[in-house]
């Protein structure tokens, strides 16, 4: 990936990221509203992780390669072009 995708890579990434864990932490905060920090953090990131993994990185992927006019196959070849030593 060129330098500008990866950073419409982290930008869209962070757009659905921030979203998640804000309206989640928020719901935590609401139904359990004396948990410590950890359990708040450990029931966010136990929601968000498979969420970012599992859809988001999939979309995100989806749209850097229709921006750049290529299937993800493509895209993911030429990062491992990219990435190959020598």
């Amino acid at each position: 990936m060129t330098r500008s995708q990866r950073l419409l890579f982290i930008l869209l990434v962070w757009l659905a990221v921030y979203p998640g864990v804000l309206i989640f932490a928020e719901l935590v905060a609401w139904i359990a509203p004396g948990a410590p920090v950890w359990l708040r953090i450990l029931l966010s990131t136990a929601v968000t992780v498979p969420t970012i993994s599992l859809v988001v990185l999939p979309r995100v992927t989806r749209l850097v390669a229709a921006a750049k006019g290529q299937s993800v196959a493509d895209l993911k070849r030429a990062e491992a072009a990219a990435a190959e030593p020598g």
